[in-house]
């Protein structure tokens, strides 16, 4: 297991790690025009999915219906027209009956290209069988939910014998765009900007609230050591206390959650936060586990947004073309209006997929895992604030919900633990 963007050699001296690529945090991309912008970034992500083709004659694309993988059907079946390429086989999970569901903007995509399309249906599935075969299978914590819900996808995806299959993954992290953008723009000075800028977001459904946005405005500019002071003062500790004080000790997990790279060095806010959620940790885990379920159903996921050269580009260019007058994805909307339905172009807010994670980790609970938790014997976990934080996440509503990836947090690693140490499993059938 590496970080990003590292490599490893071994000779008779042993293991060197070297890291072979790392982002220019002073390099900047300025145009005069919009225009020159949207060639740009057309110009680079046709080539990031050009070179994403090779190898195989069957592509397939995880459309969801969003602006991402829609984009990457659409540059694909451009190729597939113009060139001696591979059309795509658009493959896409829906959700009837939902408010998340996009089956309606995946049928406008495909109404649009034509690609030779499958349509699958969530399904009721077994929680805690599922996450107790890939401990078992990989000998790591089990996936994401909302991962693992798109199983009967890969499952057809193997079944029509793609070699590939395109995702949009990383389009949000590097052309969604920061509002983060705030704190720089206070610092600048640049407060009418400031004021406008925040106005728009108001009015649009990404918008975090007002008193996020006070936070994203003052917070980032506090100096580190006063910040510490503050979260002292009001006993906010960084660390969780479902973890036991003797393993957070032993793990240095305080200081751990604290450290920031000293490597980079950053002019603005917006940037760096844009860094730290596109390489963090937990990115890296979801895309290592992407990689091992995609290869468990004998396919290979590729990812264009990740690209380095879309990286380095979105890095580079100034943080009103991600985000303008309300709009995220501000840029790729107006790059890329050649590949995408009105519909999608205009669509806003997000998809909430949450429920797969709610009925995972209630599952779990039936299954009866929070009584009795190995991860507690083995010191690594309290078992009260545990159970607390469960009953907050069912009795809290909306607000109950910070606990959900914490708690599934605590499910993936009590799975480990119980394959790794050779302990009972938890009844399975529990399913939902």
């Amino acid at each position: 297991r590496l970080p990003p963007a590292h490599a490893i050699s071994a000779d008779a001296r042993g293991l060197t790690r070297t890291r072979y690529w790392r982002i220019d945090p002073a390099h900047r991309i300025r145009y005069a025009r919009d225009a020159d912008y949207e060639a740009h970034l057309r110009e680079i992500f046709a080539e990031a999915v050009r070179c994403r083709l090779r190898g195989t004659r069957r592509v397939a694309v995880m459309l969801s219906g969003g602006l991402d993988s829609s984009c990457i059907l659409g540059q694909v079946q451009t190729f597939a027209e113009a060139l001696d390429s591979p059309a795509a086989e658009a493959f896409s999970l829906t959700c009837p009956g939902r408010a998340c569901d996009e089956s309606r903007f995946v049928d406008e995509v495909v109404g649009r290209w034509r690609p030779v399309a499958h349509v699958c249906p969530e399904r009721p599935l077994d929680w805690v069988a599922i996450a107790q075969q890939e401990a078992s299978r990989y000998l790591d914590v089990p996936t994401y939910p909302n991962s693992s819900a798109a199983d009967p996808m890969r499952v057809l995806i193997r079944d029509h014998r793609c070699g590939v299959a395109l995702s949009g993954v990383g389009g949000d992290e590097w052309f969604r765009g920061s509002a983060s953008v705030y704190a720089d723009l206070m610092r600048g000075g640049r407060l009418a900007a400031l004021g406008r800028r925040v106005w728009q977001d108001s009015s649009g459904p990404d918008f975090v609230g007002w008193r996020a946005a006070a936070r994203l405005t003052t917070w980032p500019l506090i100096p580190q050591p006063m910040q510490r002071f503050v979260k002292a003062a009001l006993r906010r500790d960084i660390t969780p206390a479902s973890v036991s004080a003797g393993f957070a000790g032993e793990t240095a997990l305080r200081r751990r959650l604290g450290r920031l790279d000293r490597d980079w060095r950053f002019a603005d806010v917006a940037r760096r936060e844009i860094l730290c959620e596109a390489t963090s940790g937990e990115a890296v885990r979801a895309l290592e586990q992407i990689d091992r379920s995609a290869g468990w159903f004998g396919f290979e996921e590729r990812h264009p947004f990740l690209d380095r050269r879309l990286a380095e580009f979105a890095f580079a260019i100034p943080p009103e073309q991600h985000w303008r007058g309300g709009w995220p994805k501000s840029l790729m909307r107006r790059a890329f209006r050649h590949l995408l339905p009105v519909s999608v172009a205009t669509r806003r807010g997000r998809p909430d997929y949450s429920h797969w994670v709610i009925d995972a980790v209630q599952a779990h609970a039936r299954a009866g895992l929070f009584e009795r938790l190995i991860t507690a014997d083995l010191g690594w976990v309290e078992p009260r604030p545990v159970r607390r934080a469960y009953d907050e996440m069912i009795g809290s509503g909306r607000r109950g919900l910070k606990w959900l990836w914490p708690l599934w947090a605590i499910c993936a690693v009590e799975h480990w633990a119980r394959v790794v140490f050779d302990a009972p499993p938890l009844a399975a059938h529990a399913t939902r």
